[in-house]
């Protein structure tokens, strides 16, 4: 800032200062002060092109905290002779319009906005103003004006989605600005319609509703990744007879259930307001868990309610077309929820369907399993090495910190399959330990039954193992180019809301999740890609709803047509033997994938000593079911 003032540029000086003031927006504290310095910089600025953008710029990063200098620099570029900048401009005072709810006024604005550009076609600019526009349609109460405004948004989101940034000025995600909203708002207004339509025109909008869901699920996991080009969409067959897909949408103050059987969509609404929905997931989710190294009870209550809000209300057409299958879609918080947990009060979901989890119907590979030999590549880690060294300090400390993995429960010592995940920090940040810390580590993240789990899969699967010594990152990279139709990992893996945070550990190094799908893409996967990826010691960040987008991700991103793996650790033991009964299961004729889960996790259900749904539940079968 300095040179700045030396060199006697009130230009550099000002966008220095505005730097400054979009990091401070981040920090608590009266930022008035820095406001002043820019506008007292600008001042000095000759009026030209450079000043309108610095105070576009200003504007922008003023408001709310100073809304005098926001409105006057604003109106100052609206004034100015750049037709793109002045509706930018525009833009961003209708936005300040709206959060005062003086709805007409903002939406005159919006129009001269587009009265400014004309023949521009600036289809980032036109996105936002047409989904603003659709926002302040819907607040004026006039709804097909507003759904017409979101679908001519969606058709410039097409445009633009490839380039856009990951985030704005002020250092908001655009997709939970703008692409997140506008699929929701659109859904909303469709199925608001659908409920009162008659139904040829009701299986229009639905069907509407519906593949605009599939394009918020792909846009999401573009944005998990960071990365337009991370995930391709598939051309999705119609399930066969006896399979039903499920989305249930949380809106504000209500659920959407939609249900798809054949070519018929069904609508069922359930009037419950989505905190509350967020609260008894999050419950029953705890009740899943060893908590504090005991067995806490099962949550009936919530489970209960969790069914009478989701499956209660379609229960009638799975009945009346023999559904057996469930391709579920969840939403948010619902991808933290077992739905085999769910509970009628007599008896759980799993006793009557099988369920898979789907990111949506066109990320998934929906074609039969291809006949032929099920070779797998099994990896096993029961004694880590020198990747302990490695491991971010998240998730070293509470074991350094006297937490062990070996936790004492109801039923006496227990070895959990991974740990739990609450604060994370950098997935590289790890910090020096002495020579005792790594024996404790190494002796808190060891997994006894993983030797017994690889054992028994490799009697059932023909294929290749490697385990601990030889289960190393390089090893892994070299036997993966074989064209395996199974890939087995029994290993600690994390997944956070962050990919850059989400491994798989090997004996000596941290298998990121996107060297994970990168492996599965070689020249041996191009005909037969990979049946089935099962990562069997997962654990998902608390308190992160996205964090189950690692597991749904790995899938999807890997191009292997599956994925198999829990959704916070799971015991040991358990873990050890349901797996071996799944893959057992899978080798008898005519069971797909979704049925030898159901079956594996029914036959673990019948043992008193892993009755408890934590035991078995948290297992969840993502992608194609056959």
């Amino acid at each position: 800032m300095t040179l700045a003032r030396c060199a006697n540029d009130p230009a550099s000086l000002a966008v220095i200062q505005l730097n400054r003031l979009s990091f401070v927006l981040k920090e608590p504290g009266d930022i008035r002060p820095v406001i002043t310095e820019v506008d007292d910089a600008l001042q000095h600025i000759p009026h030209g092109l450079e000043r309108l953008r610095l105070s576009l710029a200003l504007g922008r990063l003023a408001h709310p905290w100073d809304l005098a200098v926001a409105h006057r620099h604003l109106i100052a570029v609206v004034k100015g002779e750049n037709s793109r900048l002045a509706a930018q401009a525009l833009v961003a005072l209708a936005t300040a319009y709206q959060t005062q709810k003086r709805f007409r006024e903002a939406l005159t604005l919006v129009h001269r906005a587009f009265r400014r550009l004309a023949e521009d076609p600036a289809a980032f600019l036109r996105l936002r103003l047409e989904f603003l526009q659709g926002v302040l349609f819907t607040s004026l109460g006039r709804p097909l004006e507003a759904l017409k405004a979101y679908r001519r948004a969606l058709s410039h989101l097409k445009v633009v989605h490839p380039d856009l940034p990951v985030t704005d000025l002020k250092g908001n995600s655009l997709f939970q600005e703008i692409i997140a909203p506008l699929y929701r708002k659109m859904t909303d207004l469709l199925l608001r319609q659908a409920a009162h339509a008659p139904e040829e025109k009701a299986q229009i909008l639905r069907r509407e509703a519906q593949e605009s869901l599939d394009a918020f699920r792909f846009a999401e996991l573009q944005d998990y990744f960071k990365n337009a080009c991370a995930v391709t969409r598939e051309p999705f067959t119609r399930p066969s007879v006896g399979t039903a897909t499920l989305y249930p949408i949380l809106l504000n103050n209500r659920i959407e259930l939609l249900l798809g059987i054949g070519d018929i969509i069904h609508q069922a609404s359930v009037p419950v307001e989505r905190p509350r929905v967020a609260r008894s997931v999050r419950k029953l989710a705890l009740s899943l868990r060893v908590r504090n190294g005991r067995i806490v009870p099962y949550d009936h209550e919530r489970a209960i309610q969790l069914y009478q809000w989701l499956i209660a209300p379609v229960t009638k057409w799975l009945q009346e077309n023999d559904i057996d299958t469930l391709i579920y879609v969840p939403d948010g918080v619902l991808r933290i929820l077992p739905l085999a947990a769910l509970w009628n009060g007599k008896r759980f979901l799993v006793e009557r369907y099988q369920v898979v989890t789907a990111p949506g119907l066109g990320l998934i590979d929906s074609n039969p399993r291809p006949a032929g030999p099920l070779r797998a590549f099994l990896a096993g880690l029961s004694e880590p090495g020198p990747v302990v060294a490695k491991l971010p300090s998240w998730m070293t400390t509470p074991f350094l910190r006297g937490s062990n993995v070996r936790q004492v429960g109801t039923r006496g010592t227990m070895t959990m399959r991974g740990v739990s995940l609450r604060a994370l920090g950098s997935a590289r940040e790890s910090r020096a330990m002495s020579d005792h810390d790594l024996s404790r580590l190494k002796q808190a993240l060891a997994l006894p039954g993983v030797a017994k789990e690889i054992a028994a899969i490799a009697g059932l699967l023909p294929g290749d193992r490697v385990e601990n010594e030889t289960f190393h990152l390089r090893a892994v990279e070299e036997a993966i180019g074989l064209p395996y139709r199974i890939v087995h990992i029994a290993s600690h893996s994390v997944f956070t809301g962050d990919p850059e945070k989400s491994f798989v550990l090997t004996y000596d190094d941290l298998l990121s999740i996107n060297r994970i799908a990168t492996l599965f893409q070689p020249k041996a996967f191009d005909k037969v890609p990979v049946e089935l990826l099962t990562l069997s010691a997962c654990q998902t960040a608390e308190g992160d709803d996205r964090s189950p987008l690692g597991l749904i991700g790995v899938a999807v991103q890997s191009g292997a047509r599956s994925a198999l793996g829990a959704l916070w650790p799971v015991e040991d033991s358990a873990t050890q033997e349901l797996l071996t009964a799944f893959y057992t299961y899978l080798q008898t004729p005519g069971t797909n994938k979704a049925r030898a889960l159901q079956r594996a996790q029914l036959e673990l259900q019948t043992k008193e000593k892993y009755r408890h749904p934590l035991f078995w539940a948290p297992f969840i079968l993502v992608g194609n079911w056959q």
